[in-house]
């Protein structure tokens, strides 16, 4: 087995593309500062630490139209370390490369390869898995887990972690207790824990050494050596204390055959076509060993119903992987994602789902713009799904309001993203043909499931259904009807239908009441529009 173990993970390199990101993580020791010749009791003592997560990421950068390898560390205060913090960190490296440097293109990203060493609390674990689920949900994408063995030796992160530990450390060895003694040009730092506005953040004053500018892209000023660099750029970021959340979510995974077990796989799948209407993402796919071979690729892209069950015989290690009984030792095989009896919080739960959604609706309001078509989760009976057209760009909610349009009540909660439009409305009689309305909407952005819907005009290649009346086919031409493609909407029910799987509004909001928001949401006859501030969200549909 470790001849497979070793043949495999060979493919990680040649299965890389343009559509996959590849991260290897690891959580470094926890770093105390030691300063030379330390001796009052302000200055920072053994009771503060640094924790700090690294993540080399390869992927293909669409600015540079190249592949780059960039460092990412991830620094905080919290002692905490565990899925819910790997999760919240991951969900930044995303940010950074896709919101803030725009790096690669919103959609682009089909798989993402996530390598790291076994440890249960952070990489391997039900509550893991379940974070594994939810992110792919998020960022609309496969996650691939790949465990290493016990005894793998140091990899990229831990060289990079060391180096900044080495950079710390000479740094508070110059340690200065009197701003008369700094020296110009001297690079020092003050180590005191307290300041005028409470306890100093050991975490921030780390980010921002470690952020030097003449560090983060190594040595440009030698062009030799700079030739010679593996890393592109280094990037910091602090967690501040408490915002990764799940810290009540307590998952165990069942369905193994026995003898079989968690520690036994070192391929974890996240696949969100794996949720199934209605119920939570508590589905995920486990097999012993990390194949990318061209075949076990192929079947990793087979429809769900068969893209788990069976052998794959065609398997470049089928060899070593085959059973005496035809199957073989490197199945996939589905688990069951349980919530922990007495550890589980439903509360936690639930804030988590928020969360989710919440990174969800900052996806599709960065893609969205004026003019764009846009499609969004109907609870409708007549309507699998809602078209809108973008007409005032996504904007983030600043308090609780209720949007009254053309007689209709659209609720946002604090902090969501929402966009104005005009709904389209269906052709009669037609399963993908609309036509553009002028009837004002609001929407969430959480909601929407493709912000960048692409609609084709009438012409005569593209014509409307034999069937339908001609009467409704000339008005139809005249309001500029718009057809959806079908692989499109089977996208968008796909999408649709994961979507369900994150349905916790009916515990946090329920329905709208009378409360504080006047006219909005009592039936009111005036149908102008208005905005209604700090409205009760408590209940809402």
């Amino acid at each position: 087995m470790a001849q497979a173990k070793e043949a495999c993970n060979c493919e990680h390199e040649k299965s890389m593309a343009s559509t996959t990101l590849m991260l290897q993580s690891d959580y470094s020791e926890k770093w105390q500062m030691e300063p030379d010749g330390q001796f009052q009791s302000q200055y920072f003592d053994k009771q503060q630490s640094l924790s700090m997560e690294g993540h080399a990421a390869w992927y293909f950068n669409t600015i540079e139209n190249r592949y780059v390898l960039n460092y990412f560390a991830f620094l905080s205060d919290e002692k905490r370390q565990d899925g819910g913090t790997t999760a919240e960190n991951i969900s930044r490296l995303l940010a950074d490369i896709f919101l803030d440097k725009k790096e690669l293109i919103w959609n682009s990203l089909e798989t993402m390869i996530s390598i790291s060493d076994g440890c249960a609390a952070q990489y391997r674990s039900g509550s893991v898995c379940y974070e594994l689920m939810l992110l792919a949900l998020q960022w609309g994408c496969t996650i691939d887990r790949i465990l290493q063995a016990s005894g793998h030796g140091k990899c990229i992160v831990d060289s990079q972690g060391g180096l900044d530990k080495t950079f710390l450390d000479l740094f508070f060895d110059c340690l200065v207790a009197n701003p008369e003694e700094m020296m110009e040009g001297l690079k020092q730092v003050e180590v005191h824990d307290r300041d005028e506005d409470g306890l100093v953040s050991l975490a921030m004053i780390c980010h921002n050494i470690l952020s030097d500018v003449e560090r983060r892209n190594a040595a440009l000023s030698h062009s030799n050596r700079a030739k010679k660099n593996k890393i592109n750029e280094r990037r910091y970021q602090v967690r501040p204390v408490g915002v990764a959340s799940g810290l009540g979510l307590k998952y165990i995974c069942a369905g193994f055959e026995k003898g079989d077990g968690i520690r036994s796989n070192y391929h974890i799948r996240a696949d969100p076509e794996l949720i199934e209407k209605g119920q939570r993402p508590d589905v995920i796919a486990m097999r012993r060993f990390p194949c990318f071979c061209k075949p076990c690729l192929d079947k990793m892209k087979k429809p769900i119903e068969t893209r788990y069950t069976g052998s794959n015989g065609n398997c470049e290690y089928r060899e070593i992987f085959e059973k005496s009984d035809g199957t073989s030792y490197n199945d996939w095989k589905l688990i069951k994602l349980s919530p922990k009896p007495k550890q589980y919080g439903e509360d936690d739960d639930l804030a988590r789902l928020e969360v989710t959604v919440r990174g969800i609706g900052i996806r599709m309001a960065d893609q969205m713009q004026v003019g764009d078509f846009g499609a969004y989760v109907a609870d409708d009976e007549r309507y699998d799904y809602y078209i809108f057209k973008c007409t005032v760009a996504p904007k983030k909610s600043d308090g609780n309001k209720v949007f009254r349009r053309d007689g209709n009540d659209f609720p946002v909660k604090d902090e969501e993203w929402y966009c104005e439009g005009v709904w389209l409305d269906k052709v009669p009689n037609t399963s993908n043909w609309h036509v553009v309305t002028g009837q004002k909407c609001v929407v969430r952005m959480q909601v929407v499931v493709d912000a960048k819907l692409e609609l084709s005009a009438w012409s005569e290649e593209n014509d409307f259904p034999a069937r339908l009346n001609r009467q409704v086919a000339m008005d139809s031409k005249e309001k500029g009807a718009l057809k959806i493609a079908a692989d499109d909407h089977n996208f968008l029910m796909e999408v649709a239908r994961q979507r369900t799987s994150l349905d916790y509004e009916q515990t946090i909001y329920g329905s709208i009441d009378d409360g504080d928001e006047g006219n909005a949401g009592s039936g009111d006859e005036d149908e102008s529009d208005s905005d209604v501030e700090d409205g009760d969200l408590s209940e809402l549909d």
